[in-house]
């Protein structure tokens, strides 16, 4: 039924069916990217590991970071925007 819903304003609009029509294409090519990435790890299974042990700290903190600055982002969005 959500498929159906995306064309039908192409009945009474030709710019509906144009912009349905790229949303189409962009799923589709967002669907061949990912079978692309299964295919090149399927035949590159294996893949050094990087010896430092900093690299992974560092990129642990970082993640942390920004979960924390994406907290306080959303956190001051809520508060800040009144809710209707």
């Amino acid at each position: 039924m959500a498929v159906v819903s995306w064309f039908v304003p192409s009945l009474f609009n030709p710019v509906a069916a144009l912009a349905g029509r790229v949303f189409l294409v962009l799923w589709v090519i967002a669907f061949l990217m990912s079978l692309n990435m299964v295919v090149q790890s399927v035949r590159n299974p294996y893949i050094e590991a990087e010896n430092e042990d900093t690299a992974m700290e560092t990129r642990g903190l970082l993640i942390l970071g920004a979960v924390v600055v994406i907290s306080l982002l959303l956190g001051a969005l809520l508060y800040l925007v009144p809710l209707r």
